[in-house]
């Protein structure tokens, strides 16, 4: 059973950092082409999937493994991958169907009771798929969505997460020396005693925060990137085209760690 006050507290940053499935599988950088769209998705094969999403539990959200499956990209939020898309398919499109009804019902005493059954196949330890059943109180709302847990193109194994996807290289070769400067440009603002907004190389510093130069971002390991980051070296620096062309998404939301 959701609350508006849950999805009221959730609201403008992620609550938490998702928690390993049981059996989590190895998980490799892939390419995904999608047929009807005609696009690809380039990173992770495997989302550590909500049941139940950190927009509408919040930091609930993270309390248990038992919340969590080994989904597909696609599985998590759909097919549409590219800069800019709304990426509200798969689970995403269950979570938005109760976002929209909070959203309408600002401040309503009516719960919303939601429900995601994973499906298995005897000791499988990977779900074929997931059903979500929404429900509000007032019965406004009342659907029923079947997500497939699969990746076009590519046959898993269920039972382990093995899989036939021909690994993908997140990045060309200029990567060591972007990543090489960005551990320079972070040694340097480590360092700096300067005032609040100082310059450190193409970067500037803002209390705690990196700042990117403008035309730049932060390119994490899960092909989404940001404008600000408060551990660079952890994340790919490079162009906001060039990011874009290897196949990274602008970040919808942010969290303490990285903002879009």
């Amino acid at each position: 059973m959701l609350t508006y006050s849950e999805y009221r507290l959730s609201k403008g940053s992620r609550q938490g950092d998702p928690l390993e499935p049981p059996a989590w599988p190895e998980n490799k950088l892939v390419a995904i082409n999608f047929g009807l769209t005609g696009r690809t998705y380039h990173g992770y094969l495997y989302n550590r999937s909500h049941s139940i999403g950190d927009s509408l539990l919040g930091a609930k959200s993270y309390t248990s493994t038992n919340n969590f499956t080994t989904g597909t990209r696609p599985q998590n939020v759909g097919a549409d991958q590219n800069v800019g898309a709304d990426q509200n398919g798969g689970m995403r499109a269950a979570e938005e169907a109760a976002e929209s009804y909070w959203k309408d019902n600002p401040n309503t005493r009516h719960v919303i009771y939601y429900q995601t059954t994973p499906l298995y196949q005897k000791s499988e330890t990977m779900p074929r798929g997931s059903v979500v059943d929404v429900r509000s109180s007032d019965k406004v709302l009342n659907t029923q969505i079947v997500v497939i847990n699969d990746a076009e193109g590519i046959k898993i194994d269920y039972s382990d997460g093995r899989n036939n996807a021909k690994p993908y290289q997140h990045r060309n070769s200029s990567s060591a020396s972007s990543r090489q400067s960005t551990s320079s440009n972070t040694t340097e603002a480590s360092n700096s005693h300067q005032s609040t907004g100082s310059t450190t190389g193409t970067m500037t510093t803002n209390g705690s925060w990196t700042v990117a130069a403008s035309g730049m971002v932060f390119v994490s390991d899960s092909d989404k990137y940001y404008s600000e980051v408060k551990n660079p070296n952890n994340y790919q620096y490079e162009s906001a085209s060039q990011a874009s062309a290897s196949g990274a998404t602008r970040a919808q939301r942010g969290n303490q760690y990285a903002r879009p």
